[in-house]
């Protein structure tokens, strides 16, 4: 085993022939299509990560080639069949091999010792008292906390295997300092020993680097979250390719993401058969209209959206304190003699953005005034008295815009100080204004078959009125969660090995 450690980080070649032939089938199938190479001189955290991975968890749970793309490009290993329970229990077993070019720090409460990384994945570390400096291969800085490491140590007695945190909020110590610093060159595992206390934090170096909160590291992940602005034209989709092609999906996740919108042609005009068009992203959110709606011209009309009336750009539910993500609007029927009734979305980040570059003062009322949104009916199947406060703009610390609520239908009496009123109307009209006369504004008449999906609480969305003229109008539409939808991104962009963060939704996420 000794004799396989030593060729693996000296010579990736030539240590295949010291494998089974099972494990030499597997690398060799790596080294032709370059991916040997690529762990061994790119990313040797994950080319150690997969040789350990044979041995700790055996042939017979070798990581598919998909997982390896995925490490690959996204810089680390990501097979779940090797846990950190099992890579620590590993670690002691063969702690004489692992210890072999092993990386240590000693720090006392007067001296700082900085040392070089030997096993590739930083250029220096530096330990003084209560905080721990790493510069990386990239020569970017990253600075951290000695209780922020704490709190994140990955052993199997402070998190569970399934990464729910175990250690106890009140176990946090007032003060650590730290003590020494080793690093397991093999396994890619830095363990910190504190003078306070006797246990030894176990942090996967990947994992450090990505979770760096250094300035420059927060706001390149700030960076990988904006958007474009949504000007047109709206992406389409077959409804068939997205139930058989995993690629078309990907694109149809990704669509949803960047522009918030998107339309799936050729789905079945049956009723229920949008469930099945918002189940390619999540399980349908059910409200108090039920699993679906439709959306039909009626007489006694709970909502105005079921009569012929025009409806101005607005969200829906925003009375919800977390009002639905994605919305989906399936037509069933749209006879031809039906005049108006098109649908127009508008992306209102931009025109948020717009209010604060050029009404920095009307912005400010804005995010700081609660407005009312409300949702009050009696005459209907299930009594409905739903009523929330609060600001039609959050920001986010450093002044980004991190939500969006614009719903004139739903709005309540202000309920506000008296000084607050003129100044909130002030700036209510003038964001109305930019918004209603945005040129940005997108239009599209749906047919038979078609399928809006958008993210509701980003794309604004309204309709012309129309008259009937004998004819028929029907849609069918129904919600999926915004945090499943941007789990499902996530996800989606893991298992591929994209690299990429899911983009800004519009619901108050502070990142």
């Amino acid at each position: 085993m000794s004799k396989l450690i030593r060729h693996s980080l000296c010579d990736p070649i030539s240590y295949l022939f010291l494998l089974p032939v099972r494990i030499q089938s597997f690398l060799e199938c790596c080294y032709s299509v370059g991916i040997h190479y690529c762990l061994w001189k790119g990313i040797p955290d994950v080319y150690h990560s997969l040789v350990l991975q044979i041995y700790v968890t055996g042939p017979e749970k070798i990581p598919t080639m998909n997982v390896i793309r995925s490490a690959i490009l996204r810089g680390r290993c990501i097979s779940p069949s090797l846990s950190q329970r099992s890579l620590l229990k590993w670690q002691q077993s063969h702690s004489p091999i692992l210890c072999a070019g092993l990386t240590t720090v000693h720090n006392t409460s007067d001296h700082t010792e900085t040392v070089q990384d030997a096993s590739g994945f930083f250029s220096e570390m530096t330990a003084q008292g209560k905080h721990l400096e790493i510069t990386w291969k990239d020569s970017t800085l990253s600075r951290y906390y000695s209780l922020w490491l704490r709190k994140n140590c990955h052993c199997p007695a402070c998190r569970h295997d399934n990464g729910q945190l175990l250690l106890p909020s009140y176990s946090l110590p007032a003060s650590l300092t730290v003590r020494s610093t080793k690093v397991h060159p093999l396994s890619g595992t830095l363990h910190i020993e504190w003078n306070e206390e006797s246990h030894e934090t176990v942090l996967p170096l990947p994992w450090l680097k990505d979770n760096s909160y250094s300035r420059q590291s927060l706001q390149e992940t700030s960076r990988k979250q904006d958007v474009a602005v949504f000007k047109g034209p709206i992406k389409e989709h077959k409804f068939h390719d997205l139930l058989t092609e995993t690629d078309d999906v990907n694109r149809f996740l990704r669509d949803l993401n960047e522009d918030g919108i998107a339309l799936v042609k050729e789905v079945p005009c049956e009723v229920g058969h949008i469930c099945k068009v918002a189940e390619l992203v999540a399980p349908v959110q059910e409200t108090l209209y039920g699993k679906t709606f439709t959306v039909e011209a009626t007489e006694d009309a709970i909502n105005v959206a079921y009569t012929p009336v025009a409806l101005e750009l607005h969200m829906d539910l925003v009375y919800f304190q977390s009002p639905p993500g994605l919305q989906l609007l399936h037509c069933l029927k749209f006879d031809e003699q039906v005049t108006g009734g098109e649908s127009l979305f508008l992306d209102v980040m931009h025109v948020a953005q717009e209010m604060q570059r050029l009404h920095s003062d009307m912005f400010a009322t804005l995010t700081r005034v609660p407005a009312t949104f409300q949702k009050i009916h009696f005459e209907r199947k299930t009594p409905a008295a739903f009523i929330y406060h609060r600001p039609h703009i959050t920001v986010t610390p450093d002044g980004k815009i991190s939500s969006v609520i614009w719903a004139p239908p739903f709005e309540g009496p202000l309920k506000v100080p008296e000084d607050d009123v003129e100044p909130y109307y002030e700036a209510y009209r003038k964001f109305s204004e930019l918004i209603n006369t945005s040129k940005l504004k997108v239009s599209h008449r749906l047919r038979p078959g078609e399928c809006f999906v958008f993210n509701n609480l980003r794309i604004l969305h309204a309709r012309h009125a129309f008259a009937l003229n004998g004819g028929r109008r029907h849609l069918e539409g129904c919600y999926v969660n915004i945090d499943d939808f941007k789990s499902r991104v996530q996800v989606m962009h893991m298992q591929t090995g994209s690299g990429e963060i899911v983009k800004r939704v519009n619901n108050g996420d502070y990142t």
